[in-house]
């Protein structure tokens, strides 16, 4: 299952071939997971991002807004794995995997994926992702 949010590109995310540069298009991915954790889960947990993968399909531009498309793709015992889209024009134009790593912000060290978490992720885990540790 996807949640969706709309961005609306700024001229400033454009690179000097006028397409959206690489770095705003991680920007745009962070702002999906964002949203995904502040409107799913009852508040936003300390994690930091531990790995992306970002496929470039197509170009994009300032010129029309985009669609975030952020779901569930894995939960391992520290980790969770996001799976991202960006749409433009009724195109998918970049697909991703964003992993998330839960810590204690005391010790700065990884922590397990809270059991009250794991649940709301689980609920909203595609029908072909896979659990594992």
């Amino acid at each position: 299952m996807y949640i969706e949010i709309i961005l609306t590109p700024r001229f400033s995310d454009t690179d000097a071939a006028g397409h959206i540069n690489n770095t705003a298009v991680t920007q745009w991915l962070e702002a999906g997971r964002l949203d995904f954790n502040l409107n799913h889960l009852p508040e936003v947990p300390p994690m930091m991002l531990r790995r992306i993968e970002v496929d470039y399909d197509r170009e994009m531009t300032h010129l029309e807004s985009a669609l975030i498309r952020t779901g569930v793709e894995r939960v391992g015992n520290k980790t969770v794995t996001m799976r991202q889209e960006i749409w433009q024009g009724g195109i998918c134009r970049a697909q991703a995997l964003a992993v998330d790593c839960y810590f204690d912000p005391a010790t700065r060290r990884a922590t397990e994926v809270p059991e009250r978490f794991r649940e709301i992720y689980r609920g909203l885990m595609f029908n072909d992702a896979g659990t594992g540790s």
